[in-house]
């Protein structure tokens, strides 16, 4: 059986890292939390209504709404986020017992700059592959898949003939739905949406939870495929994957090389953000003289 988990949201708990933005939106921009069911960091500060209240127009509060979304995320803590944020407690353990019973792993995301084919673009991907590994998630590039937005998402998942996914935005999870089986994690900004009957909800992914949860959906049977020909085709797969990992070996340089990228990057990052504070500390100084 094909399973595919989201990352956002899903395998790492999105709203909490959100909501600590507070201090940030606060000291910045004087915003506070104004809607704690959205999604999207602008959702839940409201920005956009915030900018209009204070005399601009639509326009100029969208133009600046992506600004200030931008300049958030272009700092320090994109790579707290995506290559340092932490999955859910037993997610690693839910994977490790679905490959055992001879399920397919994938990841799909609509981790938008991921799909760029500039020098963030690549960052970005190499950032969620290494964010994976860092939680004990070891998948192949091509079972990674990034999408520009949730309708590309939603069309990839249907063309790979994903029959389960785990997943947290009612969008969708609406979609999806309607042609395969959908595990969604309760969220704030989920709970009050009623979905049908291939939907099954579930907190978290502690105490066998997701497990007993695809039991549900598509039976006890279809649940533990291992037979005699599965084991065999297992014991392939780890031949071929032994191979792999030998051919992966020649390819650290490469890998390392990447690394060293993604370095100067953060320290591009972490100079921004001093040069940024700077003017504020001479501001201050002048005050104080």
């Amino acid at each position: 059986m094909k399973i595919s988990f989201d990352i956002d949201g899903t395998v790492t708990d999105f709203s909490n890292f959100v909501f600590s933005a507070e201090k940030y939106f606060k000291r910045k921009h004087n915003m506070s939390i104004v809607n704690p069911n959205g999604l999207e960091v602008e959702e839940v500060y409201d920005v956009k209504n915030v900018l209009i209240s204070r005399g601009f127009t639509e326009k100029e509060a969208e133009e600046k709404t992506k600004k200030i979304t931008d300049k958030y995320w272009v700092s320090v803590r994109f790579i707290k986020f995506s290559l340092l944020g932490r999955f859910r407690k037993g997610v690693k353990r839910t994977i490790k017992q679905l490959k055992k019973h001879g399920h397919k792993i994938e990841i799909d995301s609509s981790r938008a700059k991921s799909t760029k084919d500039d020098f963030v673009g690549k960052v970005a991907r190499s950032f969620t592959r290494w964010q994976c590994r860092i939680n004990g998630i070891f998948l192949s590039r091509k079972y990674i898949t990034f999408y520009e937005n949730d309708d590309k998402k939603i069309d990839g998942i249907k063309n790979k003939g994903i029959q389960l996914l785990f997943d947290d935005k009612p969008e969708v999870i609406n979609e999806v739905c309607r042609f395969s089986k959908v595990i969604c994690i309760n969220t704030n900004y989920n709970k009050d949406i009623q979905f049908n009957k291939n939907v099954i909800r579930i907190d978290g992914f502690d105490n066998n939870e997701p497990i007993e949860a695809i039991k549900k959906l598509i039976g006890e049977k279809k649940y533990d495929i291992i037979t005699r020909k599965a084991w065999r085709k297992e014991r392939e797969n780890l031949t071929a994957e032994k191979d792999r990992l030998y051919q992966d070996y020649y390819t650290l340089k490469n890998e390392v090389k990447e690394i060293e990228e993604i370095k100067k990057s953060v320290y591009e990052i972490l100079k921004l953000e001093e040069r940024e504070r700077q003017p504020t500390r001479k501001h201050k100084h002048e005050m104080e003289i």
